[in-house]
């Protein structure tokens, strides 16, 4: 084992991060997940088992398997795995990877190469899906109990997953509700939006908060309430601020401007709140959170 020592000197901060962040991202977050399970990590002398939040001056000692797995490394350019235990994987997936196999189309995607790489996700499942060029977090269960659990809290809302989008344009509200339906065209893969239910709708419904906003664009804070098919592409585009990159539902023109070919929406949070009679309640009020880069794209884009 091989052992590495940190002194904090940046006030409260979660422990996972604070590690990570140390550690200049040589040690990953499924890495710290692993060590606080087998507790091999210690605050001050003291073993945790739990992303606790540390204190200045705090002690952080972590001790690691002499050479780590290399799947992470192998993999750095497609996804990342933030989070892994016996039955739940989450990874960080790259923009321009589609989550499964699509039709006509025998390209790279993420539900085959984690199936073909992880050893112990070889009958994993997606529990969900984002975009090919959407980037962010996805939840993969690692077994058929694991994944009828976790669908039945997505269903039941036990599952909340927010996102980042950069948009063209200011929402009036700084905070607001979408409230649409949407029907779907399967041939030629695109939902469209109507403000009144008609035979066949969907509801869609996404929480959004602004962030920022300058020079006629913005940045989003989203939260899904439920999860159709481009529903956050398509309902903001309906709001009248479409998301930058986005070639389906996007202004071409703008894109053209920015020079972004893909859709700048990432699913960067994802939050457990699960009951008791789960399973999996040890990963209730768990947060998993990535950096997108959103603030640096912001930046670069209204220079």
């Amino acid at each position: 084992m091989e052992k590495k020592e940190f002194k904090n000197h940046s006030g409260s901060i979660k422990l996972v991060k604070f590690i990570i962040s140390n550690s200049n991202s040589t040690i990953i977050a499924s890495d710290v997940f692993k060590a606080l399970r087998n507790k091999d990590v210690r605050v001050n002398n003291v073993k945790v088992k739990e992303d606790i939040i540390i204190k200045n001056d705090d002690l952080v000692e972590i001790f690691l398997p002499d050479t780590l797995n290399v799947i992470h490394k192998k993999n750095e350019l497609f996804y990342n795995i933030i989070y892994e235990d016996e039955n739940v994987l989450i990874v960080d997936k790259k923009q321009g990877f589609a989550v499964h196999a699509e039709k006509n189309n025998d390209s790279t995607n993420l539900i085959d190469e984690v199936r073909k790489n992880i050893s112990s996700a070889k009958n994993s499942s997606l529990c969900h899906r984002i975009d090919r060029n959407t980037g962010g977090l996805v939840i993969i269960a690692k077994n058929e109990n694991a994944l009828k659990e976790l669908l039945r809290a997505i269903k039941e809302k036990k599952i909340i997953k927010n996102y980042y989008a950069i948009v063209s344009g200011k929402p009036i509200d700084i905070t607001g509700t979408l409230i649409n339906f949407l029907s779907k065209n399967d041939k030629i893969g695109q939902v469209f939006v109507h403000e009144k239910k008609e035979k066949g709708d969907l509801t869609a419904i996404t929480h959004y908060k602004v962030l920022q906003s300058e020079k006629n664009i913005s940045l989003l804070e989203l939260e899904l309430e439920t999860g159709r098919m481009h529903q956050i592409r398509a309902q903001v585009a309906n709001a009248g601020f479409p998301i930058i990159g986005d070639g389906k539902y996007g202004n071409t023109v703008i894109n053209r401007k920015y020079k972004v070919k893909m859709q700048l929406l990432f699913a960067f949070r994802i939050k457990f709140q699960l009951d008791k009679s789960s399973f999996l309640f040890y990963l209730n009020k768990t947060v998993f959170e990535i950096d997108c880069g959103v603030e640096s794209l912001f930046k670069k884009l209204t220079q």
